[in-house]
């Protein structure tokens, strides 16, 4: 997680090793200030579920 410089460095390092990115700059910004052991809240349910679909469903195409 970050922002500017070391989001550049972020994003650079996932190019380097393949690593898909997911372009959600609305669910990127409230997560951000959300700490660790907050309650996250429930409008965000649906979008962070996409996200874990998104995964899984790369994972599912890795294993094949």
């Amino acid at each position: 997680m970050g922002r500017k410089k070391l989001a550049g460095k972020i994003l650079d390092a996932a190019h380097r090793f393949d690593i898909p990115i997911v372009a959600e700059s609305e669910l990127s910004e409230r997560l951000f200030y959300l700490e660790t052991g907050d309650v996250v809240p429930e409008e965000l349910y649906e979008p962070i579920a996409a996200v874990f679909a998104f995964i899984l469903q790369i994972d599912k195409n890795m294993g094949e």
